[in-house]
């Protein structure tokens, strides 16, 4: 027997996002008179991805976008601010659906610090120019902007991390009694969340709540609790960046502020939060459910042979450590698309060829080379 099914990654990233469409949509209604007032040449815009894109060109020191400044931010915050906590900037090229809650932790950690440089930036003659600057300064003083990064970062922690990591690791679970077909157990669970949240859209900022929303697969899969545990710890030592000089942010430090704000801001916005909460987990519930899109297989409320109840038990068992996703062919892709943003001009064939070597290990295969006395001799790892 064949089992074929989609890919959990692909299922995942479609539902969020009809939830940033849904948000960007809210958002133009919300702000459509101050939209009309920001002159048009600063191409400011409520869709997230936007944002994380031109914040990625503006901060990232990778200095890739001829009008960014993060080569210039890293001195000033050595200079200004040493020893302030920051997240790292997520690297926004490419076109994921999911772009837009791994760039939240970083736009709403680090707003004060970055809004604080530009404001210093721009009052200098020959700075006031930088559309991206302007733009930038414009979008993160926002209360509404500063909402959604804050619901996008709680919603990243909490529904993206696990459900992320379950779809990657099902292969490895087979001695849990786990495979394919338990994917579609957790999408029977993650509806159920939704629609609870969608009657209690206040529950968006209790941590005790979202940061348990897979709690009885935590309990199933030792491996996913010590992972959760792991990204979630508390630093016993701090890690500072030679080039700012900023205290490395850890995401145990993120949730205390997405869910607890020290910051006013940050705390005068839950209204906003809790309003654009109530959009989100409507997008997302309703994505799910739309028969035209594939998730919908997959949910036992439709009853079809691909969801967990409508699955035999015999098929179950035979789906234990099988892949639900297809990472093996989009890591080939993956890889290239590394190589080509790492080395610039790299040739398309060169790039492929890393990726492939690596994805294979080829250097990490061991050889058999002749000595001067005719002999094998083993060497390994190219030593």
């Amino acid at each position: 027997m064949v089992w074929d099914q989609d890919c959990h990654h692909h299922l995942r990233n479609v539902w969020f996002k009809a939830m940033e469409n849904a948000l960007t949509k809210r958002l133009n209604l919300i702000l459509k008179a101050d939209l009309e007032e920001i002159a048009p040449e600063l191409r400011v815009k409520t869709s997230f991805s936007a944002i994380a894109r031109a914040y990625d060109k503006g901060f990232s020191r990778n200095a890739n976008y001829v009008k960014g400044f993060g080569e210039d931010f890293a001195p000033w915050m050595k200079k200004n601010k040493p020893r302030e906590e920051m997240y790292h900037v997520y690297n926004a090229q490419g076109s994921r659906h999911d772009l837009c809650l791994l760039a939240a932790p970083a736009i709403y950690m680090n707003r004060l610090s970055s809004v604080e440089y530009m404001d210093e930036i721009l009052r200098l003659p020959k700075k006031r120019d930088n559309i991206l600057m302007r733009n930038l300064f414009v979008v993160l003083t926002s209360a509404e902007m500063v909402a959604l990064s804050r619901l996008l970062t709680i919603i990243y922690m909490s529904m993206c991390l696990p459900l992320r990591w379950l779809a990657a690791k099902t292969p490895d679970l087979a001695e849990y009694e786990w495979g394919a077909v338990n994917m579609s157990l957790v999408l029977d669970v993650f509806k159920d969340k939704l629609d609870y949240l969608v009657l209690n859209p206040d529950k968006v900022l209790c941590k005790s709540f979202m940061m348990n929303l897979f709690k009885q697969f935590l309990v199933k899969l030792p491996p996913m609790q010590e992972y959760w545990d792991l990204i979630f710890k508390r630093a016993q030592q701090k890690i500072i960046c030679r080039h700012t000089g900023a205290v490395m942010v850890r995401l145990a430090d993120v949730q205390d502020e997405a869910f607890a704000p020290k910051n006013k801001t940050n705390r005068r916005c839950s209204p906003r939060v809790i309003e654009l909460g109530t959009v989100a987990f409507v997008a997302m519930r309703d994505d799910m459910l739309d028969v035209r899109k594939a998730t919908h297989r997959y949910l036992s409320c439709f009853g079809l042979y691909r969801s967990w109840k409508g699955c035999p038990d015999s098929i179950k068992k035979m789906t234990w450590g099988m892949e639900s996703t297809n990472d093996y062919s989009e890591s080939s892709l993956g890889g290239t698309t590394h190589e080509i943003v790492k080395y610039g001009r790299i040739g398309h064939h060169n790039a492929a060829a890393v990726s492939d070597a690596r994805r294979n290990k080829y250097w990490e295969r061991k050889s058999e080379n002749k000595t001067k006395n005719g002999n094998k001799d083993k060497k390994e790892n190219g030593k």
